[in-house]
């Protein structure tokens, strides 16, 4: 829904007079955003074993895949807006003073990803079904705790702003401006933006312009949706894993074999404890200290309070109903599991989400990681602008002109680890447990972009009208991870280097070497920078722009033929598309133990895929019924010349088989055509 009111009114008289303008508007956007197949339930990843006995980490018949990856959402927006300017001229002066306040107000639920991978035996999946039959992990992005999914963003904006249009000499115009912009939800109150133009008729076909300004960002979902200090979803991770049926069920010696050795356990899929009388773990690969002990089937069974019969063999557990079958409360049972296997209590709890026995192998005590939080040091992006061009009209139809563009793009927002430290990237030693890994959602990233424009346009006359263009540009910066989603669930992902701030002094605890008189690699290929000096990680991605175009040339033009008809064409040529060359053997450059694919040895984006040249027609027929019906007949055609313009390459170092590094793996469609009718009345 979308409702608007606007008015301009004269106040006093005569030469006098003020000009006032008032504008309001409201706007309503609700909207569902779920899967094609949403009803399939969540992402399930089984996989699948021939019986408990085959000593397999994963299942010997294979995986098999089914449902939805993300839960639905839903997104309720509404804007108020309203907006009052008050000028007047005086003289060679034309002023203005204005006032802009925009209201936001965003509810709704954000999507969680969801992925379950089940390991189960192919009896225990028909008697137990999808939930109980086996041992599962759960991965969930967002919804943890349930109501961290919620999005409530409110937001005041108001903006000031005053100019002034000062004819300086018959030919020269300038445009002097200050603006002030204010986001309650920022709090920043010094975002101050001057601004200046020109316009200089040298003679009257030929118009230098050129302006120079601060442009400040705005709140808005996408900068909020998932910050919570904005009112936006948590999307910490959780991914815990759950025992339905105790250690019944498990065919999988994953939790030997998967998780540290200070987390992993030794199980055995069969056997109680009565049949293996302490046995040391034999399961070959495993994780564990030497000597740890294997637990039976009916390990857990077994805690019950004194003088209560075991729980029956493969009974479904859950808090409701653990009272009744051990004669413990839910936290005493919990506490007693946990220590039967030499683990803290807490180690084991009762999952909120389906009420089953569950731990947390990888994100600590409190189950989450990666939680987004506001940096301290967050600043509103802004863009300073420069730009100056000629126009000349050649003729009264024909206009040329050449422009100049150079934009520097600073505080632009992105993720980064903020609780790494230093040393981490000495012998990748950050791990998560007991702390989790912090997502600082801040100002760390920056850009530049400087073009040339030449470009000319032929106004219609004499039955054509044509134009065109050739742009130059470098684009760069240092956001290895762009997207044009809002929600970060969707973009998340870390610079090649999180570490921002001073380096310590190390010690490689392999070749010896250290950083108290320079730089160098560690053994694990690592850069560690001299000691004392200021080290910035994300300036390591520092490079082209994802979409960065060296070169673009654009036509098009338009011929009116008698009868009615009429074609159109537009043509396109342009450098190929950026690329990052993935390296063979990744290292982890900041120690957080999430290795990136890039080859630091190439810079990010320094490879450029072969050009793109296309050429689209239209062929049109214009029909008239009467006064009031027209019709266009539309025969088009794209890609005229059957061009295989790339659309993907081979980026890994060396290549694959078949196909080399930089080779096109993947093309744009080939020739297309279509026809239409469009109906005006």
């Amino acid at each position: 829904m979308l409702v608007g009111v606007s008015d301009t009114a004269l106040l006093g008289g005569g030469l006098n007079s003020w000009l006032l303008s008032l504008r309001g508007q409201f706007r309503r956007d609700r909207n569902l955003q779920q899967s094609a197949h949403a009803a399939s339930g969540p992402a399930t990843f089984l996989s699948l074993f021939s019986s408990n006995t085959t000593g397999l980490e994963f299942g010997d018949l294979g995986f098999f895949s089914f449902g939805s990856f993300f839960s639905p959402a839903t997104i309720h927006q509404e804007y108020g807006t309203f907006g009052a300017s008050l000028g007047k001229s005086f003289g060679s002066h034309n002023i203005k003073f204005g006032y802009d306040y925009v209201r936001t107000q965003v509810d709704g639920t954000e999507r969680s990803l969801l992925v379950t991978q089940l390991f189960a035996t192919t009896a225990d999946f028909v008697q137990f079904g999808p939930v109980n039959s086996g041992l599962f992990e759960q991965t969930r992005i967002g919804g943890v705790p349930p109501n961290g999914s919620n999005i409530r963003l409110r937001n005041n904006y108001s903006g000031l702003f005053v100019q002034d249009d000062w004819r300086v000499a018959k030919h020269l115009t300038l445009n002097l401006g200050l603006r002030w912009d204010y986001d309650s939800a920022f709090g920043i109150l010094n975002n101050f933006s001057p601004r200046l133009g020109v316009a200089w008729a040298v003679t009257p076909k030929t118009v230098v312009r050129g302006s120079w300004g601060y442009f400040y960002d705005h709140f808005r979902l996408g900068l909020g949706r998932d910050i919570p200090e904005f009112g936006g979803a948590s999307l910490a991770v959780s991914q815990p894993a759950f025992f339905p049926r105790l250690f019944y069920g498990i065919p999988t010696n994953l939790t030997a074999t998967g998780f540290s050795p200070t987390i992993g356990f030794c199980l055995s899929p069969t056997e109680t404890d009565a049949q293996l009388a302490g046995a040391p773990c034999s399961i070959p690969n495993n994780t564990l200290p030497p000597n740890s002990p294997t637990f039976g089937v009916d390990h857990l069974n077994n805690i019950v309070a004194p003088g209560h019969a075991p729980i029956p063999a493969n009974t479904i557990v859950t808090a409701s109903n653990v009272q009744s079958l051990t004669g413990l409360t839910p936290q005493q049972f919990v506490d007693q599991a946990s220590l039967s296997i030499g683990k803290s209590a807490g180690f084991f709890g009762f999952s909120p989400v389906n009420d089953v026995l569950a731990f947390n192998p990888f994100f600590g005590p409190t189950g989450q990681s990666f939680p987004f939080t506001l940096s301290p040091g967050f600043a509103t992006p802004f863009t300073r602008s420069l730009n100056f061009g000629i126009q000349r009209q050649v003729s009264s139809d024909f206009v040329v002109s050449v422009d100049f563009y150079h934009k520097d793009i600073r505080n632009i927002l992105g993720i980064r680890q903020t609780n790494l430290t230093f040393a981490n990237r000495i012998d990748n030693s950050f791990t998560g447990f007991p702390d989790p890994a912090i997502n600082g959602y801040g100002p760390w990233h920056s850009g530049t972009y400087n073009a040339g424009i030449l470009s000319f346009e032929k106004r219609l006359s004499n039955r054509f009208s044509a134009g065109g263009s050739y742009t130059y540009a470098s684009e760069n910066d240092d956001v290895l991870c762009s997207n044009f989603r809002s929600d970060q669930i969707a973009v998340f992902c870390y610079p090649t280097d999180s570490f921002v701030g001073t380096a310590t002094l190390v010690t490689d605890p392999i070749s010896g070497k250290t950083n108290a008189n320079g730089s160098f690699f560690a053994t694990n290929g690592n850069f560690v920078p001299k000691s004392g000096t200021f080290f910035n990680g994300p300036s390591l991605d520092k490079g082209p722009s994802d979409l960065a175009l060296r070169h673009t040339l654009e036509a098009h033009g338009t011929v009116q033929l008698p009868w009615k008809f009429e074609i159109s064409s537009l043509f396109r040529v342009q450098s190929g598309f950026r690329y990052t060359q993935a390296s063979q053997s990744p290292v982890d450059e900041d120690g957080n133990n999430n290795i990136g694919s890039r080859d630091l040895k190439t810079g990010r984006n320094a490879f450029t895929s072969p050009y793109f040249i296309n050429v689209d027609m239209r062929f049109a027929r214009n029909f008239a019924i009467g006064e009031r019906v027209k019709i266009q007949g539309l025969l088009e055609f794209f890609n005229v010349f059957n061009k295989a313009n790339p659309a993907a390459v081979q980026p890994l170092q060396g290549g694959v088989v078949g196909q080399p590094f930089g080779a096109v793996a993947a093309v744009l469609p080939g020739r297309e055509g279509q026809i239409g009718l469009r109906i005006t009345f």
